[in-house]
């Protein structure tokens, strides 16, 4: 059904993705996928993503979940702040919601389309309060400290790391070196620069490679 909705003619799109728009609108209180697809419309009336929304899963996440998603998943922020690590790459592929080009062929050739959830990963406790969410692939992983730590805890030891303050104040350092970090400042730790440690009175979040030693 994907398949026929995306390589449909452009006006058979329109006019499908305006039908459902309408239905949906129509019945918004009687079920979330109805809202979904009203909500979506405000900002893109008429595209063919809202009849593809339909099809989605519709993943809420709490503060401090995390959740993982394969190459080739279609998917789409609806609504928040998240923290997203993606693995080397020199393309997105777009299936709609969106005023830029949609590659048709180069979707369907990439995308996978088999039907399932995605599970919520299960974090490793550390130090402290840090916690590890691993993922089944060898590129990344994502480290969490949750304040107040007001003394230093260990964080990824090496390998390059990406330091994000995401709420609060943090200091991140490495050797003699301190680096003080606001909310939604980051910096950038070099393998050489050796082992890192943490301070937070809110929430910091470290991208790094597993593995690395």
């Amino acid at each position: 059904a994907l398949v026929l909705l995306l390589t449909a003619a452009p006006g058979e799109q329109r006019t499908l993705a305006r039908a459902v728009q309408d239905a949906a609108q129509a019945r918004a209180a009687q079920h979330p996928a109805y809202q979904l697809v009203a909500d979506l419309a405000l900002h893109h009336p008429g595209d063919i993503g809202l009849v593809v929304s339909v099809f989605l899963n519709a993943l809420r996440l709490e503060p401090g979940e995390a959740v993982f998603l394969g190459a080739g998943t279609l998917h789409s922020y609806v609504h928040g702040l998240g923290v997203e690590l993606m693995a080397t790459s020199d393309n997105v592929v777009r299936a709609g919601l969106t005023t830029k080009h949609v590659n048709v062929p180069e979707l369907l050739r990439l995308t996978d389309f088999t039907p399932g959830a995605p599970a919520k990963l299960d974090p490793r406790a550390g130090t402290g309060s840090s916690l590890t969410f691993s993922v089944p692939v060898p590129d990344f992983a994502l480290w969490t400290l949750t304040g107040p730590a007001p003394d230093p805890v260990d964080g990824p030891p090496a390998g390059a790391r990406i330091v994000l303050c995401v709420r609060g104040r943090a200091a991140a350092t490495c050797g003699r070196h301190t680096t003080d970090l606001r909310a939604g400042e980051s910096v950038f730790v070099q393998d050489g620069d050796g082992p890192l440690t943490v301070t937070t009175s809110g929430i910091v979040a470290v991208a790094h490679q597993p593995g690395v030693r």
